[in-house]
């Protein structure tokens, strides 16, 4: 990595929200509660600072990605929307966010239809595109519940 710029998708403790500087490029501890800091590269490419208790979260994130890359290769559609998917996901995990709900199009097929207002934490979300979808561009999405 080098001299290469970190983007970080967050920049305070993620115990007692104290602004970090500099940002940490490795485990640490917070020098103001001194609860240790996890950093890690989410597959969005973004840097996580993470609560010893987010990291089974975080590596779920990576497990579905990984999931959602293969599954998009077997049906030959690439791997462009699967990234951008679990991408978005990981970025709720780290905003804290507990529930998502599944968006579909109206005009959506009945497997993405039947789908369509559920609730799932965000680390175990259906990958988008959905699986045993009858259509060849699935337009399905999340929102995050607050």
């Amino acid at each position: 990595m080098g001299d290469e710029p970190r983007t970080f998708a967050n920049t305070a403790c993620p115990y007692c929200s104290v602004e970090l500087d500099p940002l940490p490029k490795a485990k640490r501890r917070c020098d103001g509660c001194g609860q240790p800091i996890y950093v890690r590269v989410g597959p969005d490419g973004l840097i996580y600072q993470l609560r010893v208790d987010d990291l089974p979260v975080f590596e779920q994130v990576w497990t579905e990605y990984r999931e959602a890359e293969r599954a998009q290769a077997a049906v030959g559609l690439g791997t462009a929307s699967a990234p951008a998917m679990v991408g978005a996901l990981a970025e709720y995990v780290a905003a804290g966010v507990r529930t998502v709900e599944h968006l579909a199009a109206a005009d959506a097929c009945p497997t993405c239809r039947a789908l369509r207002g559920e609730m799932f934490g965000p680390e175990s979300a259906p990958p988008i595109p959905v699986p045993g979808r009858e259509r060849e561009v699935c337009r399905c999405d999340y929102l995050p519940v607050i």
